[in-house]
Formats: C-alpha cells, structure tokens, sequence
C-alpha cells in the first residue's frame, strides 16, 4: 500500500449505508476544526469543502481574474468543471437546510456561467454554458422556494418559480438553448413544483398573486405574467 493510502473504508460505509430513497448529507468537523459536507453516495462518501471550492483546491475564476478578454477552451472546461461541483453541493446543502450556502453556490454558478458566455473562445463554449443555466436556474428557484415555504410565504415560493421559467424561456427564445433538449427536464420539475404549491396557497396570497400578475403586466414582463396567469388557472 502506497504512503498516504487509506486502504478498506467497508467499515466507515457500512456504519452509513447507503439509502436510495433519500439524499443522505451530513455535517462533519475536520482535525483542524472547520467544517466539512459529506454526501452519501452508491459507492462511497463524498467529502467536500463548506467554502470556496468543493474539492479544496482553488477556484479557477480568482485565478482568472475579473475581467478576461477571452477565455480559452481548456479555461472553459475547468470553469464547466468547477460549475458542477458547486452545483452538487448546493444540492446536499439544500437537502440540510443551509440556505444561504445553497444560494452563494448558485449565484457563483450564475456568475461563471456569464463569463463563459461573454467571454469564451468559441461557440461551443458558450453554447455549453448556455446549457447549464436551466439546471443551475432550477436549483436557485428550488432553494428560495424551501426558504419561502419554511417561512410560510407560499406566494414568495411561487413567483420563485415562475422566475425561473421565464428565465428559461428567455434564454430559449433568444435562441441560446433548445427547450427540449436543454431544459425539458427542468422545466417539467418546476411545472411540478408549482402545482404542488398552487393548492396550498391560502386566498389572502390569492390575491396578492393577483397584484403581482398586474404588476407584471404593467411592466411589460409578459414571460411572467403568462406564468402567473397560469399558476391563477391552478387555483380554480
């Protein structure tokens, strides 16, 4: 065995097994103190860091800089890299609870995600990061609406959700990404979020619904009002 190996983990995964009908997140403390998120997963434990980036090591964008005038593909990759393991942690640290965490990783996704749009090389590089935006789009609605619905504010859950998809068919009708392909998934999970909540929603949040739709109108955010309208034709 190599130095450094820690050799047979059976015991340490047998005294957590693995549960496939739930996200299994734990919080555990490190020899020196901070904090660490451990994800329990079909083949072992995930074990990431509570800040900056997931695996320890640093975040490719403080290395890049603010604003880069472009960014080359092998940078394009290791930002898409960094993006994925954000975004899983946000997942585990949703499923905990730890709001403000899940939405720091988002936003910092959001943020990469811009960048690489702006700023890579070649189209693919910004079509692939088109792609990610439902996904991580969906993941922030999904954190707000836990926040909201924690707080009793249903309403507040709902226009979470009807943000998120108008986002995302923004971004469809501006041509950066296929509905179909690149956000079908995403947008059938926030169909199915609303209609969960829309029951829910106590006539006093009806109606403040009703004041947003009319807001939106008046603003001329038509993605939204339509959204809004929708999630009123849910309520009967």
């Amino acid at each position: 065995m190599a130095e450094g190996d820690m050799g047979d983990i059976s015991e340490l995964l047998n005294a957590w097994p693995f549960d496939p009908g739930s996200t299994q997140v734990r919080l555990i403390e490190a020899a020196d103190g901070r904090p660490l998120l451990q994800v329990r997963v079909p083949l072992g434990v995930l074990q990431l860091e509570m800040s900056g980036r997931p695996d320890g090591r640093p975040s490719v964008l403080d290395a890049i800089g603010a604003g880069p005038d472009e960014l080359a593909p092998e940078v394009c990759a290791a930002v898409r890299d960094e993006i994925h393991l954000r975004h899983q942690r946000a997942a585990a640290l949703l499923a905990i609870d730890r709001f403000d965490e899940a939405e720091r990783d988002v936003g910092w996704n959001l943020h990469a995600i811009d960048m690489l749009w702006r700023h890579g090389a070649e189209s693919l590089d910004r079509r692939l990061a088109a792609r990610l935006r439902p996904s991580v789009l969906t993941m922030r609605a999904r954190t707000e609406v836990a926040r909201a619905v924690r707080s009793g504010r249903l309403s507040i859950a709902l226009e979470a959700v009807a943000h998120a998809l108008a986002d995302i068919r923004v971004d469809a009708e501006a041509g950066h990404i296929d509905l179909d392909a690149d956000a079908e998934h995403e947008v059938r999970t926030l169909e199915a979020l609303r209609e969960a909540l829309v029951p829910k929603l106590p006539a006093s949040q009806r109606v403040e619904l009703e004041d947003r739709l009319r807001a939106a109108i008046a603003n001329e955010n038509f993605e939204l009002a339509a959204i809004l309208r929708d999630e009123l034709r849910l309520l009967g």
